[in-house]
């Protein structure tokens, strides 16, 4: 990723920015320079900003609104992702040897509606640079759900085992230091382990108080619900589902969750309006 970040300095005559406040001002450059990639549309975590820049995540969560609002930036709060329609303007890659690089970063990213409005927005970019972005976008993208499913049956196999030989050893003293979940963690991770238990795949028991502290993880840095983990890791174990019996552990339905989530409610799978799909997914 690129270390630096190109700012206009006429910025300060914009009107729209001069109507911002000094906290909104912030997060600007933060949106800017912060978690950005170098295409414009990146994951964006409120926890993270909200750290970095020193607020509080409810602050960061109306600022970027605001700002979202005032300088027709996107936001996908359901995938996390944020975009800047006017990247390609301060940011243009130059060469197709570049644009090749930038568009990488593509491959970092779940799927999210706002691909679509990344891949008409060519006007900054010369003719052979819209081609290769249309390209990527239509045609590289259409495949993507593909390739992350054959690259997450590669490591299935390996994680699966990884699960089952999990030791069920007590956590050490430093290790409880640092963990500080809750005696709700511990019930959901108790409950989890309870439904793998009646996968009947002979998974050894797992260390109970690693798993409550992943939830806490899930539930603190990754901004879900409690009720949102039990949905997920239930219609994600459901015995007709594509990932039952792949997916074991907190750890792994943290790392998989943006994926699950999207499939889960995705319309035609019926998640839109809370039913649990037996087929494929």
């Amino acid at each position: 990723m690129a270390k630096y970040r190109k700012i206009d300095p006429k910025i300060w005559n914009d009107e729209k920015f001069r109507m911002l406040s000094v906290e909104e001002k912030l997060t600007v450059f933060y949106g800017l320079t912060g978690q950005c990639n170098r295409i414009g549309l990146f994951k964006f975590s409120t926890a993270l900003a909200a750290e970095e820049i020193g607020l509080s995540q409810s602050k960061v969560e109306s600022i970027i609104d605001r700002v979202c609002d005032t300088l027709s930036w996107k936001r996908d709060k359901v995938n996390r992702i944020l975009y800047l329609p006017r990247w390609w303007v301060y940011n243009n890659p130059g060469s197709p040897k570049t644009m090749v690089g930038c568009l990488s970063d593509l491959h970092e990213l779940p799927q999210t509606p706002l691909l679509k409005l990344f891949a008409s927005n060519t006007d900054s970019l010369s003719d052979s640079l819209s081609d290769m972005l249309s390209t990527k976008c239509g045609k590289g993208m259409r495949y993507q759900e593909q390739e992350q499913e054959q690259e997450q049956e590669q490591e299935q196999e390996q994680e699966q085992e990884q699960e089952q030989s999990a030791s069920a050893d007590p956590p050490t003293a430093e290790q409880k230091r640092i963990m500080k979940f809750t005696a709700a963690d511990l019930a959901t991770a108790t409950w989890m382990w309870g439904l793998v238990d009646k996968l009947k795949i002979q998974a050894k028991q797992p260390n109970l108080d690693a798993w409550a502290n992943d939830l806490r993880l899930l539930r603190e840095q990754d901004e879900r619900t409690d009720e949102d983990i039990r949905r997920v890791f239930t219609w994600a174990n459901d015995p007709g589902c594509w990932w039952s019996n792949k997916l074991l552990s907190p750890a792994k339905l943290r790392k998989h969750w943006v994926t699950l989530y999207g499939q889960m409610t995705k319309p035609s799978q019926g998640g839109s309006h809370g039913k649990f799909p037996s087929s494929r997914v």
